[in-house]
């Protein structure tokens, strides 16, 4: 676990401004942190109120990645236990005999719990996140390779959740007697489990797609040989896994790798032969953004 990580989810969850130890004036809240083994001990002394506030909390079941994110988080929430009793009316809050913090200091620490409450209520009402991404999908067959674009539409809150999907994709395929050109659109939905590792997201997810292809063939030689279009529908069933990195509150980066199985094939002719068609398994991968709303 870095320090610096650990700092990072303070200062942004706070919305305030660290200082180290030798730079605190006599009013500036200090927290303290004790490790041992994997349980930590945080201690909150609170000059704006007179608190003094603890806690342990045992890491061993927590991932590494993100214990510092659920270590910071820890001392976030005893910090603004205390500073929310700044944001009651002077008439009702409690006056703590040991309270040092000037009323400036006061007043900043009341108005950063405040924009905390806000900002923790404005992401509660972002409860979806939407995934732009180019993907190609690769077969493990001789069908051919696509390549296209996919919009994904989920649940953004950890645990079980679910997500609809629209993809397009195309293909070009070069023969003898011309040229073929294919075009997908399809639609999907899914459940899975999304995991939070920190600034890193990891989700799981199976789902199934339902879509049309649309072959048209073009022939080389025109007064030899006709070209003709069909089309057709397919399904599949797939397991997919995303890792979201966060590049803000709204925005993250996003990987999305996926194993497909098509359980309704299609099948296109070519001079008569069976040559060309959407079946067996693909592989894809795609990278993208997505943003929280």
């Amino acid at each position: 676990m870095r320090a610096q990580d650990l700092y990072h989810v303070v200062a942004v969850e706070l919305d305030a401004t660290l200082v180290a130890r030798e730079q605190a004036s006599s009013g500036t809240t200090r927290v303290s942190i004790r490790c041992r083994q994997t349980v930590a001990d945080i201690a909150v002394l609170d000059p704006t109120t007179g608190k003094t506030l603890e806690r342990s909390i045992d890491l061993r079941a927590a991932p590494k990645p993100g214990r510092a994110r659920l270590l910071g988080l820890a001392a976030v929430e005893l910090v603004s236990a205390s500073w929310a009793e700044l944001e009651a009316e002077p008439s009702t809050a409690a006056r703590s005999v040991g309270a040092q913090a000037s009323p400036a200091e006061q007043t900043a620490a009341r108005l950063a719990a405040g924009r905390r409450k806000e900002r923790e209520l404005d992401q509660s009402r972002r409860s979806l996140r939407l995934a732009l991404m180019p993907q190609v999908t690769v077969p493990l067959s001789d069908a051919p390779l696509l390549a296209g674009g996919t919009m994904k539409l989920a649940s953004a809150a950890p645990g079980l959740g679910w997500a609809l999907e629209g993809a397009l994709a195309r293909a070009s395929i070069s023969e003898e007697l011309g040229h073929i050109s294919l075009v997908s659109a399809s639609a999907g939905a899914g459940l899975g489990y999304r995991a939070d590792l920190g600034a890193w997201w990891v989700t799981g997810e199976l789902g199934a797609r339902l879509g049309s292809s649309f072959w048209q063939g073009a022939a080389s030689e025109p007064k030899l040989v006709q070209g003709h279009s069909y089309s057709a529908n397919f399904s599949s069933v797939r397991l997919a896994a995303s890792v979201d990195y966060e590049l803000s509150e709204l925005a993250s980066l996003v990987l999305l790798l996926s194993a497909e199985q098509v359980i309704m094939p299609v099948y296109v002719r070519s001079a008569g032969r069976r040559e060309h068609g959407l079946y067996g398994t693909w592989l894809g991968a795609g990278l993208g953004s997505s943003f929280a709303f």
